[in-house]
């Protein structure tokens, strides 16, 4: 099913074809699980909505940016926390005299292999799934947060993919090879060989010839009458 064959219907090399480029995407699907197991990045939990500013912002030798936010919780609690923050995080908050603004406050929490692993608390502007690549490209170290749909595309497709494959080379077997002569294959002989056509054609009209010589013998219509 994975190996052409260069004497098969050319729909035989064109299912072939459909099957292994499912196979890949099978593959890739398998490719995205790993790195969902392996090397994705916490999990992000709305845990509330909170009133915060920053109070201060520090760039680091490496060029990353940490911030100093000052938070009231939903029950009125203030505490400040200290994250990393992306650089138009910092130049858009960084001014001392803004006023609070409403921010979510999120849980990260390990998935995969790191299942249940507490990351802490992390304060953003935005939603839960621009927030997680906000903090990757804050945190140092931090991991891209895998796209899990892609699993599911991929696997669709290979589905897809695997079927047509299939039916090409199922539809295929209808068809003589090339590589066998068409006595040996199995298809009628007349159908595809001029002079087995040509051969038969003569058959077919000394038959008729012998007929029509036949009836006119017995009704009598080839005897000469006498005056």
């Amino acid at each position: 099913m994975f190996k052409k064959d260069s004497g098969a219907h050319f729909t035989y090399n064109l299912g072939v074809g459909l099957v292994r480029l499912s196979l890949m995407f099978f593959l890739w699907a398998l490719v995205i699980v790993g790195e969902w197991y392996f090397l994705s990045s916490p999990k992000f939990i709305r845990v509330s909505y909170v009133s915060a500013k920053v109070s201060e912002v520090t760039e680091t030798r490496t060029g990353k940016y940490v911030a100093t936010l000052k938070v009231i919780s939903e029950d009125g609690q203030t505490f400040e926390q200290v994250q990393f923050v992306t650089r138009s995080f910092a130049e858009m908050y960084e001014d001392e005299n803004l006023a609070y603004e409403k921010f979510a406050m999120y849980r990260l929490v390990g998935r995969g292999n790191e299942k249940g692993k507490d990351y802490g608390t992390y304060i953003s502007n935005l939603g839960k799934s621009l927030a997680e690549w906000q903090y990757y490209r804050a945190v140092p170290g931090s991991r891209p947060p895998v796209q899990t749909w892609g699993i599911w595309v991929s696997l669709v497709v290979s589905l897809v993919l695997f079927a047509i494959g299939r039916r090409q080379i199922t539809l295929s077997m209808k068809y003589p090879r090339s590589d066998v002569p068409v006595e040996v294959s199995g298809v009628p002989t007349a159908a595809y060989n001029k002079q087995a056509y040509e051969k038969w054609a003569g058959s077919a009209v000394r038959e008729d010839m012998r007929k029509a010589a036949e009836e006119k013998l017995l009704t009598g219509e080839n005897v000469r009458e006498d005056d």
